[in-house]
């Protein structure tokens, strides 16, 4: 999870920096790998709310909740074109 969403990231800011956003294909790309991050965090999210006492017994779980706490105050020290799909409709 850790890979897939600072490969989300460098792709973002690299696209943003090159000025590669117009192309079609790009965008299709972005969108597929945002939508696997977020997958995986409604997935684990939901895991959560259905029995929060069996969630906590997952192997890496403190390592899963950090990772996303660390995600949410990262986000907030940076640009919010990063934040959510709102990157993705700064590409298009």
């Amino acid at each position: 999870m850790k890979t897939l969403t600072e490969l989300r990231s460098n792709t973002i800011i690299f696209l943003s920096q090159t000025g590669l956003t117009g192309d079609r294909h790009v965008r299709q790309s972005v969108d597929i790998l945002t939508r696997h991050v977020l997958l995986f965090g409604k997935f684990f999210r939901r895991l959560q709310q259905l029995s929060h006492p069996r969630f906590v017994e997952l192997p890496m779980c403190s390592d899963l909740v950090l990772f996303y706490w660390s995600q949410v105050v990262h986000a907030t020290s940076g640009p919010p074109e990063l934040i959510g799909s709102a990157c993705v409709k700064t590409l298009t």
